[in-house]
C-alpha cells in the first residue's frame, strides 16, 4: 500500500472525523473527492446544499489532507473502495507494529 499522507479527504465538523477514500494499491483518479463526498452523503453524514450565499464558515466539512489531519490530531476514518480493500487494510493495520501511516 502507497503511502496516504498526502491524499485528500474531507474532515466533517460535525462529529470531528476526517474521511478518506482507502484504495489500497489501486490510484485514484481526480474525482475521488466527488466520490467520498457522495458517499458521505449517502451515509447521512453531509448533506448537499447550495453554494450560493454561503460562507467557509457555514459549509460544515473541510477538504484536507491525511497528513494535515494528523497533524490537528483528529480521528481519521478510512471509506473502502471494496470489502477486499478493507480486508487488507485491516490485515496490514493488525500486522504493524508502527502504525499504518510510518511508511
Amino acid at each position: 500500500m502507497t503511502n496516504k499522507k498526502h491524499q485528500k479527504g474531507i474532515w466533517i465538523r460535525s462529529n470531528k472525523t476526517f474521511y478518506y477514500l482507502e484504495s489500497g494499491a489501486l490510484l485514484l483518479g481526480l474525482n475521488h473527492l466527488e466520490r467520498l463526498k457522495g458517499t458521505l452523503i449517502s451515509k447521512g453524514l453531509i448533506k448537499s446544499h447550495s453554494f450560493e450565499r454561503i460562507t467557509e464558515r457555514d459549509i460544515p466539512y473541510k477538504y484536507m489532507t491525511v497528513g494535515e489531519a494528523q497533524e490537528a490530531e483528529i480521528t481519521i476514518q478510512p471509506i473502502f473502495l471494496s470489502p477486499n480493500v478493507k480486508k487488507a487494510w485491516q490485515e496490514r493495520k493488525a500486522d504493524s507494529k508502527d502504525g499504518l501511516w510510518s511508511k
